[in-house]
């Protein structure tokens, strides 16, 4: 495939957003979607007369290379050189609040209304677990031609619910997420509600 430009989606042509904000230095991002089955059978049979949905989950993980606040600004007025398009406020989970008004690189993926404030970090706060928000994932590519992306899938309506912190002498401060979201929506198709439940009536 020589001279054939790159279109496949890797690590290093993908973008992370939560809510319009780029993830920075977020090394890896798994999801799955899990659509439990039963199999009724009737009586007199002895093969399943049908395969029924019962239930639809979104999960998932990410990890995040931490950096803490003021420490860009501090060492560039030092001389140093770091990371351009980095928050001069760290990448902690408190700092994952902006909202998700912006293009998503996909019309499939823009349509509708979807997201809140994103305050990911009351998913972990006892006093505000109550009344904690949702936030919303999305996946891009990154095109290498003109630098333009591309939206590939969003999680939506998103819930951290466990995170690990893992530092030693010889590497940095990992902190590794697990989530569950209520949607996952790809670049061409968007997952609807099924039905009318109390909190939609």
């Amino acid at each position: 495939m020589a001279g054939v430009a790159p279109f496949f989606i890797t690590g290093a042509n993908a973008k992370i957003k939560l809510n319009g904000v780029t993830l920075a230095f977020c090394t890896d991002l798994s999801y799955s979607v899990i659509v439990n089955h039963a199999t009724p059978v009737v009586l007199g049979m002895y093969e399943a007369s049908s395969i029924e949905p019962l239930s639809y989950k979104v999960s998932g993980g990410l990890t995040v290379v931490r950096y803490a606040n003021n420490v860009k600004e501090e060492l560039e007025s030092k001389g140093y050189k770091t990371p351009v398009n980095v928050s001069p406020d760290g990448n902690g989970v408190g700092n994952w609040t902006k909202n998700s008004g912006q293009d998503l690189g996909s019309r499939i993926l823009s349509s509708g209304a979807f997201g809140n404030d994103g305050r990911a970090q009351e998913n972990f706060n006892p006093s505000k677990l109550q009344n904690g928000t949702f936030f919303d994932i999305e996946i891009y590519q990154k095109m290498p031609q003109d630098g333009e992306i591309r939206g590939i899938a969003r999680l939506r309506n998103v819930r951290l619910v466990r995170m690990d912190g893992r530092i030693n002498k010889k590497s940095t401060l990992m902190e590794q997420f697990q989530f569950q979201a209520i949607y996952l929506d790809g670049d061409s198709f968007i997952a609807d509600f099924s039905g009318t439940g109390q909190q939609h009536e």
